[in-house]
């Protein structure tokens, strides 16, 4: 059964080579346009491509277009676009692209829900993670490992399913049965031991968390978003991650 039908996918892709390519060949007449008029003319141009917001950039005479996790700035006249540029404050020395990237991930997310992953919960939550994980990825068996220290610690885990090794591979059957399982929290944990686990098929939102995955533009295993959207890449040791999370 093709799962893709889960749900319809948060936030469509798009090519920014495409979509800069064809801002090349527009003529503007130079007037100041507003957000609305930058996102209409988005719209016009790529029906298909809706960006989830268009809003006045940090600096003066620009916009900021969001497309799942990708980020365009464009000048407040349209002619001009910049894609894959990192904007930052030097006098407060913050990323600002990563800032905004980070609310975005956190719109995501909330949106989504919590029920639709496979969350370990803490029994006297304090902070939550969502982390995107390969049940046959090494790093996140070994994240996995303390999952205990984490949930003791108030530190829920909320699980993406990403097998690596795409749709129909053997990581994402076992993704699909761990979800179906009568007890999914112990088939997971079973299979990051790399003991099998049964077999099942059954409505599932596997293909569903790849597309969200990629769509807010990860592609490594784990990745743990904080509730705020901030991404850390890789492994972490409870005791780190813990901090990170307590501001410290």
């Amino acid at each position: 059964m093709n799962s893709r039908n889960f749900t319809k996918p948060i936030i469509p892709a798009v090519s920014l080579a495409f979509l800069a390519s064809a801002f090349a060949g527009m003529v503007w007449a130079g007037e100041a346009l507003t957000a609305e008029q930058i996102r209409a003319r988005l719209i016009d141009l790529f029906p298909e491509y809706h960006p989830d917001h268009v809003e006045r950039a940090p600096v003066s005479g620009m916009y900021q277009a969001l497309y799942g996790g990708e980020l365009l700035y464009i000048t407040e006249d349209g002619r001009y676009l910049l894609r894959e540029a990192e904007l930052y404050d030097l006098e407060e020395m913050s990323n600002l692209s990563e800032q905004t990237r980070s609310q975005a991930r956190a719109r995501v997310l909330q949106t989504y829900g919590a029920d639709k992953m496979v969350v370990f919960p803490a029994k006297q939550q304090r902070h939550y993670v969502t982390v995107v994980t390969d049940i046959d990825c090494p790093y996140c068996r070994k994240f996995h490992e303390h999952i205990g220290v984490l949930n003791r610690r108030g530190v829920e885990v909320r699980y993406l399913m990403y097998p690596r090794a795409g749709e129909g591979s053997d990581s994402y059957h076992k993704s699909v049965s761990v979800w179906c399982a009568d007890d999914p929290l112990q088939a997971m944990t079973t299979a990051k031991r790399l003991q099998p686990i049964e077999a099942r098929e059954c409505a599932n939102p596997v293909l569903e968390h790849m597309d969200l995955v990629e769509q807010i533009g990860i592609r490594s295993t784990p990745s743990i978003f904080l509730p705020d959207g901030s991404l850390i890449r890789g492994y972490r040791p409870p005791e780190e991650l813990i901090a990170v999370l307590e501001g410290g």
